[in-house]
């Protein structure tokens, strides 16, 4: 991995003046929620290329209509002369159909203007870095949009990229990988954490293989997936690497909810205990095996998978529930109530494999997690308790105690994630029990409980 030796500025005070646009707010980024430049969605419509930045820039207008689709032209942008990076281009991302990838490839540089985010999510003028975003003799991958070449300057080809914060890789890592190093990782150490430019630019090529050239399809999914699982299969000391681990989790998340739902011996009705600060009552849940969808947000720590995993390692459960076990048919209730949209089925995960250790008079035993969120729902309808589990104050609590003590980061989050502290235990005499505590003190969630019926 390259040194970087800090990003030279020359920032585009006087030209942002002049067309009355600022710098980003904090935290635009998220608040547009941009894409990822290596999402598989944009290899349809951007260009992707390696290539090594230059000291050098050239004037390009922005003219009417430059700004493409999903993008708006600034106020007072139209006509005014930007200035882009000279880029070196090394090899593009060609797909063989005559798109920006080929077109590019005839070339030996390109002109990248760097943009950025406005309050509206519009694009401003990248004043945050410089012109020269990309490090001057650094090896990089690029991603942007390449204009029509009536709009090319001298004929080279012109490059907007409105991704600065992710692109170029790994350039705008640098910051982040120096700040590792300072916490003591050697430099060998975050290298293997990071794909090089040249890694990642063949992971897009061969994903790029399985998107369709016309962009009105969209990237089919199955293909692309497979695409990506097949890279890991080819690369199993590098795919969980960035930026590419997420994707190929993602990836194999993907296939898992291809599946149908499966059982676990852990399902059935349970009566429960439930403890919610100083609060307790009983509620009682039947766990129905739901299509696969979620995860808990420790998945990966508590049950990696290897990349070629094609089988779920969790059964997916869903929550009915009602204030007692006897209560009629008419009581019991599916969550999220209809209506509510939660993004997911499953409420509840379990191992398929037995793989917590187990106690005299324990059989097998499962780490599982139950969605707080769904909980909340289900002890706030059946009035169990009244305390919202997912509030910052406990777990929290409808009327507010005083005093209470501050609240530990660290304790809302046990209490408020969805996490695999749950203990499902298969016990020598048949019966099934399930346990799960998280948080502490004003803020402490308890849950204790054994199947009633199967």
């Amino acid at each position: 991995m390259a040194r970087w030796s800090g990003l030279r500025r020359l920032v585009l005070g006087g030209v942002a003046l002049v067309a009355g646009l600022g710098l980003p707010p904090a935290g635009e980024l998220s608040a547009c929620r941009m894409l990822s430049p290596w999402d598989p969605s944009l290899l349809t419509r951007s260009v992707h290329f390696l290539g090594v930045g230059t000291s050098d820039s050239i004037a390009a207008p922005v003219a009417p209509g430059v700004m493409l689709r999903d993008y708006r032209t600034p106020p007072g942008a139209e006509g005014l002369e930007v200035r882009g990076q000279v880029v070196d281009l090394i090899e593009s991302l060609r797909r063989g159909d005559g798109g920006p990838g080929d077109l590019l490839a005839e070339h030996e540089r390109a002109i990248v203007v760097w943009w950025g985010y406005g309050p509206s999510c519009q694009p401003i003028l990248w004043a945050d870095a410089s012109i020269l975003h990309a490090e001057p003799g650094v090896e990089n991958l690029f991603e942007g949009r390449l204009l029509a070449p009536e709009h090319w300057v001298e004929g080279i080809p012109v490059i907007h990229a409105h991704r600065p914060y992710q692109s170029p890789f790994p350039g705008v890592e640098h910051r982040r990988v120096q700040r590792a190093v300072e916490a003591g990782r050697s430099a060998e150490e975050v290298e293997r954490d990071h794909l090089s430019a040249r890694e990642l630019f063949r992971f897009m090529a061969l994903v790029s293989t399985a998107v369709r050239s016309d962009p009105l399809d969209g990237p089919p999914p199955g293909l692309i997936y497979d695409a990506m699982l097949e890279w890991a299969g080819e690369h199993p000391d590098r795919w969980n690497a960035h930026p590419v681990a997420a994707m190929v989790r993602n990836a194999r998340h993907r296939v898992h909810l291809s599946t149908p739902p499966r059982e676990h011996p852990a399902a059935g009705t349970y009566r429960l205990e439930v403890q919610v600060g100083g609060e307790a009552g009983e509620v009682c849940l039947r766990l129905v095996p739901s299509a696969f969808d979620g995860l808990p947000s420790d998945y990966e720590e508590y049950a990696p998978p290897p990349w070629n995993d094609r089988t779920p390692v969790v059964a997916a459960l869903r929550i009915e529930g009602a204030p007692a076990c006897d209560a009629p048919a008419e009581a019991w209730q599916g969550f999220p109530p209809v209506g509510q949209d939660f993004s997911r089925e499953a409420q509840v995960w379990i191992r398929l494999t037995a793989e917590e250790g187990t106690s005299p008079g324990e059989v097998r035993a499962w780490r599982g997690a139950f969605s707080t969120r769904i909980l909340r729902q289900v002890l706030l309808d059946t009035g169990v308790v009244t305390p919202d589990l997912t509030h910052q104050s406990v777990l929290w609590s409808a009327v507010r105690r005083e005093p209470e003590p501050p609240l530990d980061p660290a304790v809302w989050r046990a209490g408020t994630a969805t996490l695999t502290t749950a203990r499902f235990v298969l016990h020598d005499d048949g019966r099934m029990t399930v346990s799960d505590e998280r948080g502490g003190g004003h803020a402490l969630f308890r849950l204790t409980g054994e199947r009633v019926q199967r």
